[in-house]
């Protein structure tokens, strides 16, 4: 009989054991039918059984899935620090600690190379107290005060681990075109077969997860427009906090002018999708609160509404700025807002960015499916499509296009006819200097004048300058100084 030990892991949870192989559908066979393990998850692919508390992962070992080990584990331990003191005294190799949303982590290696996970679950102390407190008057105070602190933890958290290095491998994408769009959805809904379809770009396309495994860029050309669209790898649940390289994708997606919430007919929980982006601080179809934030040395804090207050009082306004430092100014509101919407303001960080749905894979179900699904997601804009069938495509660059508010500007060389054919394509609200930024930086520096034909001038011909708001099809000629 082994005489009892104790050691770092003694105590630690199993939770997960990931194990690649090579006769999957024997495998699968083995541990569900054979050993009775229940599914809680599959494709063809990949399958996550149950076994208690613990989760086992069987994946396929596939040509863009190739590793050099056969398996992998992970433990949940309550302390981490003090595990990896335990180990490094007997002599193991840990990996830096680094910190993650979801919480600590790090990893070693056994005698022959497998790796193995630990992780110290983050404290949930406050999401959990704001979760089990009703919600009325007599509490709103105190969940607005510990929601702005949660807020302002978080987000010097996501500092410390920028700073640290700790962001770990992204995605390099260059911005071309007059605007980029990103496909954002689940694996499997046929990103990649759309991408190829409205675009010149080729991406991987697979009956598998997670074909995709970086951002393929293309470049779709409609109605004089040039726009980039990035198709992303699939988001799952959890993306926010960094599974599945999810803080990656999301980082991409930030810098989007527009997101397609991309789902499929039987894949139809875009709540998820939003609720991801929201934690990573994308806002979507709303504008920033308007909130005017001034910092004083003396006074305290001075709260001003313009308008009738209905969801905050004064007094947790002032006291949610205080929570994020600003203890003397004034603080104008302009707007009947919520307790979110001030911290999105005091962050400072939030990109808001337009969206619509776009519902893949409707030759698969009825017309009376479709209309069923909208009347299921009555605050979003549909978008019906067949990628693969290329069913619905036409309309869809339609609301691509005007979604972005995109307005054609006709240039006409002085004393020379417009160029009709070829316009040149700005956001819808561009006035005379941005067009000049548009074509030359320089441009700006050189202006004399400009001549406006449309309907954005009081008569043919009329002589502006670089603030003339320009409307659709408007005829322009720039004059510039010479040298």
């Amino acid at each position: 009989m082994a005489k009892a030990v104790s050691g770092p892991l003694t105590d630690a949870k199993l939770e997960t054991v990931f194990v690649w192989v090579r006769d999957f559908k024997r495998m699968r066979a083995f541990y569900h039918e054979t050993l009775g393990l229940p599914i809680a998850y599959e494709n063809p692919h990949f399958v996550n059984l149950r076994s208690g508390d613990c989760s086992i992962a069987l994946h396929s070992e596939r040509e863009t899935h190739v590793r050099s080990d056969s398996w992998h584990m992970e433990f949940l331990v309550k302390d981490i620090d003090a595990t990896v003191s335990q180990l490094s005294r007997r002599g193991v190799d840990v990996a830096p600690v680094r910190a993650e949303s979801f919480g600590r982590i790090t990893t070693l290696r056994d005698p022959e190379g497998n790796e193995i996970g630990l992780e110290e679950p983050a404290k949930r102390g406050r999401e959990d107290e704001i979760q089990k407190t009703p919600y009325n008057k007599a509490t709103q105070h105190h969940i607005g005060k510990l929601k702005a602190k949660l807020a302002r933890l978080k987000d010097e958290q996501e500092t410390r681990r920028l700073k640290s290095g700790g962001g770990g491998p992204s995605y390099a994408v260059k911005k071309s075109g007059n605007a980029t769009i990103g496909l954002v959805g689940f694996p499997s809904v046929g990103k990649s077969t759309l991408l190829n379809q409205i675009t010149d770009a080729t991406s991987a396309v697979a009956a598998y997860d997670f074909t995709t495994l970086d951002v393929i860029p293309g470049l779709l050309e409609h109605r004089g427009a040039k726009i980039q669209v990035l198709d992303m790898p699939g988001l799952i649940r959890g993306a926010s906090k960094g599974r599945g390289r999810g803080r990656e994708v999301l980082s991409v997606a930030r810098a989007c002018d527009l997101i397609l919430l991309m789902i499929d007919v039987f894949e139809t929980h875009v709540d998820v999708l939003v609720d991801e982006l929201r934690l990573a601080g994308i806002r979507l179809n709303e504008r920033p609160a308007d909130v005017t934030l001034t910092r004083g040395r003396r006074g305290g804090l001075t709260v001003s509404p313009t308008v009738r207050l209905t969801k905050l009082d004064e007094e947790l306004i002032a006291d949610i700025c205080r929570e994020w430092g600003y203890l003397n100014g004034t603080v104008v509101v302009r707007q009947d807002i919520t307790e979110d919407q001030l911290i999105d303001v005091l962050a400072a960080n939030r990109m808001y960015v337009r969206a619509f749905v776009v519902v893949n894979k409707i030759d698969l179900v009825s017309a009376d499916y479709v209309k069923q699904l909208q009347a299921k997601l009555p605050e979003w804009r549909l978008v019906p499509i067949s990628a693969e069938k290329g069913v619905g495509l036409t309309r869809l660059k339609d609301e691509v296009y005007e979604t972005l508010r995109f307005m054609r500007v006709f240039l006409k060389p002085q004393g020379k006819e417009a160029d009709m054919a070829d316009p040149l394509i700005v956001k819808a609200g561009s006035d005379v200097g941005m067009v000049c930024d548009a074509i030359h930086r320089d441009w700006r520096g050189r202006f004399r004048y400009a001549n406006v034909w449309g309907a954005s001038a009081q008569f043919p011909g009329q002589k502006v300058g670089l603030d003339h708001g320009l409307q659709d099809s408007d005829v322009l000629t720039i004059v510039l100084k010479i040298g």
